[in-house]
């Protein structure tokens, strides 16, 4: 710099002429009181200030901070900060709150990707309140999925807190964001997924229907939610291919018709065929002409109904009502 007369203190000064009075004032702020004074000194003694040499002050102070390579960072902290010299300026009082999102990308981030029923889980040590803040910051369906895994007495209480949560301090949720980030990013993303309900449930059903629902039942006493997991994923829409006619012929009895032609609509010819060949003419007909003049359906609701069906056949199934095909009993077309 071309003026090394000036002292630390001095050059502090300088920078926060330069700046103004509010940002000058909120800098000082942060700063001990021993600091403080020393600036202000500073300030009291300086007299006039050329610009060259303001510049030539600022321009070290930008490359001594370039040098850190820190750079700038913004966050919901910083935004009510600028808000509440903003209010005292214009002696208007803002709740931050009201205005400012003080959550931070990184919760965000975390609340997107994480496993629903794995955030169930540890919410379910956690205090209400806390929990509730969390499930604030989900969209919601994704809070109804959370909420399904929590015990009746547990859901009640946080729905009653999330329904008074008004505002939480930013800090609160700085420490929420650091603790689920320690909890569900720390996980190594090159290892290889060897366990997991798909996997349980492929290995049962290769066994019979009988040794595959003890093993269900069994696993419902320990594990009630990971018994239901698993079974669903035992047994989906394509799966109706394993349930011979007279199986089917009960599946369908059970069925809304609603859902019937619903989940028709769009079916391959496979599975169009193995459904109406458990009908009579009659009735295999009128359901043809029923799918095709039916109007066009989103794929949300084909999706729903053929799930309906699922669930109710792996219930008929448990039920000992269907039988299932053994692989080699299974049409080649399937």
């Amino acid at each position: 710099m071309s003026s090394p007369k000036y002292t630390t203190a001095e050059k502090a000064a300088i920078i926060l002429l330069t700046l103004g009075e509010i940002e000058a004032a909120e800098v000082l702020r942060q700063l001990p009181s021993t600091e403080v004074k020393r600036i202000l000194s500073a300030t009291a003694r300086l007299g006039r200030i050329d610009q060259l040499t303001a510049d030539e002050v600022m321009t070290e102070f930008a490359e001594s901070m370039l040098s850190m390579k820190k750079g700038i960072e913004g966050s919901p902290q910083a935004a009510a900060k600028f808000l509440h010299q903003f209010s005292r300026a214009r002696a208007i009082d803002f709740d931050p709150a009201s205005i400012i999102d003080f959550a931070t990308p990184a919760l965000k981030e975390t609340l997107a990707r994480v496993d629903l029923k794995a955030l169930a889980t540890y919410l379910k040590n956690e205090h209400p309140q806390v929990t509730a803040v969390i499930l604030l910051h989900l969209e919601p369906k994704a809070m109804g999925t959370v909420l399904k895994f929590f015990p009746n007495e547990l859901r009640t209480q946080i729905v009653l807190r999330v329904a008074k949560v008004e505002s939480v301090e930013p800090e609160i949720l700085v420490e929420i964001e650091e603790a689920l980030s320690k909890e569900f990013n720390n996980a190594r993303p090159h290892a290889k997924k060897l366990g997991g309900v798909e996997k349980i449930a492929a290995t049962l059903n290769t066994l019979s229907s009988e040794a595959a629902e003890k093993t269900l039942s069994e696993l419902s006493v320990k594990d009630p939610e990971l018994a239901e997991a698993v079974r669903a994923s035992m047994f989906t829409f394509n799966d109706l291919l394993r349930i011979d006619v007279i199986g089917l012929q009960a599946l369908l009895k059970a069925a809304t018709p609603s859902d019937l032609k619903a989940a028709l609509r769009g079916a391959d010819e496979a599975m169009t065929s193995h459904i109406l060949s458990a009908m009579s003419k009659r009735a295999a007909d009128l359901m043809v002409e029923d799918v095709a003049a039916g109007g066009k359906l989103p794929l949300s609701v084909i999706q729903a109904a053929r799930s309906q069906l699922a669930a109710l056949a792996r219930q008929m199934i448990a039920d000992g009502k269907i039988n299932l095909l053994d692989d080699q009993q299974l049409p080649q077309s399937a």
